[in-house]
């Protein structure tokens, strides 16, 4: 996460605090966490939970409609996927 978040800063100019929490919260326990700690932050990035966790804790989050919420492993890879195929329809 430090290094994500030197990225952040580096290259978009946002300031980013990593938290970690518990390797293995039950979903409840980590949308309860991440909603204690809304009032200090613009955005929440979710790195490294796994399915289907992350759609769960993402719906959660969601449905308080208070910050942008993005989920590396999903967004992103579907972002860099989506990339791939602009650019290879552009070469083609």
């Amino acid at each position: 996460m430090e290094g994500k978040s030197l990225l952040f800063k580096l290259l978009g100019d946002v300031e980013v605090v990593p938290i970690c929490i518990h390797p293995r919260p039950t979903t409840e326990a980590a949308i309860d966490t991440i909603i204690k700690l809304l009032g200090n932050f613009d955005a929440i990035n979710l790195e490294d939970i796994k399915a289907p966790e992350c759609f769960d804790i993402e719906e959660g989050l969601n449905a308080l409609k208070k910050l942008p919420i993005f989920h590396d492993d999903q967004h992103g890879t579907a972002i860099v996927t989506l990339a791939g195929l602009i650019n290879a329809a552009k070469v083609v």
